[in-house]
């Protein structure tokens, strides 16, 4: 048990709402302290003859699948960690698939859970189909660290960097300890797909957003994680992560013309016996 878990079995409920009623008032304000952001959604992919179920029920992708599993078990990742849940790391691996992106962006690394999973889809349906593709995965620390071994503090056996070098897919994986911001304003690169993962303060995804919108090829898609509809909880017990969902509605209400399509239910399980999942894909919100 960590010390955080530990010390909050003594802190009363009554002082953790408060606390969190704080927080999340300094997430609004905080929010609306930043100068409106113009959104450009001329790039975006339209959900024009997109249907859920030819993502998640594609007899070929799970059969990929499959090979998937036997190759990253050993790894053992654990599930609940801050990253994606099991289910989640599936369905990021499904959606690759389906777009089948050449470029690809992942803004936060952690473990490398879902940087894995979409550096297998590329593989499947790229790679061995002597077609370019490229991963590049950004984290604000080095997930790499020798040093730190970040990676074990959530019950990870090994480096994101070392599970690539198992899969062999280091050749079109790349690593870099960047602030989400500071690269996608930098960069000259430009991106079939983005996994926005971050942050997830509903200030920095705020940015992020219209940053990740002028990144994208034509047709590009962004998939978002830890989003939350009308900021409700979507499991028991749970609650939910706000930033993401008040980003966008903050940028909708300004007139970004995108829609996002929460994957709602998966047919696999993703955590507390649900089938449920926080991932969205975004859409230009005129079709």
């Amino acid at each position: 048990m960590s010390l955080r878990d530990l010390l909050s079995r003594y802190i009363p409920i009554s002082l953790k709402r408060i606390v969190r009623k704080k927080r999340a008032q300094n997430e609004v304000k905080n929010l609306y302290s930043l100068e409106r952001t113009e959104c450009n959604v001329e790039n975006l992919n339209s959900s024009k003859g997109i249907h859920l179920d030819k993502i998640f029920k594609s007899r070929k992708t799970e059969e990929l699948w499959k090979s998937l599993y036997e190759q990253t078990r050993d790894f053992h990742l654990p599930g609940d960690t801050g990253g994606v849940n099991h289910g989640d790391r599936r369905a990021i691996f499904y959606t690759v698939c389906f777009f089948e992106p050449e470029n690809v962006l992942e803004i936060g690394t952690h473990i490398g859970a879902s940087t894995i999973h979409i550096s297998n889809a590329l593989f499947y349906t790229r790679v061995l189909n002597g077609k370019n593709a490229k991963l590049t995965t950004v984290d604000m620390r080095d997930v790499n660290s020798g040093v730190e071994k970040p990676w074990r503090r959530y019950g990870a056996k090994f480096s994101p960097e070392r599970m690539i070098r198992e899969l062999g897919h280091q050749k079109f994986v790349n690593f870099k300890a960047d602030k989400s911001l500071n690269f996608m304003n930098e960069t000259n690169e430009s991106f079939d797909f983005i996994f926005l993962d971050g942050s997830h303060n509903a200030s920095n995804v705020y940015q992020e957003i219209p940053a990740a919108l002028q990144l994208l090829n034509p047709e590009g898609n962004i998939l978002l994680h830890d989003y939350y509809p009308d900021n409700k909880p979507l499991w028991k017990d749970r609650k939910p992560v706000y930033g993401p969902y008040r980003a966008v509605e903050r940028l909708k209400k300004e007139g970004a013309n995108f829609k996002v399509v929460p994957l709602g239910e998966l047919p696999w399980e993703t955590k507390n016996g649900t089938t449920i999942t926080s991932l969205a894909l975004m859409f230009r919100g005129t079709d």
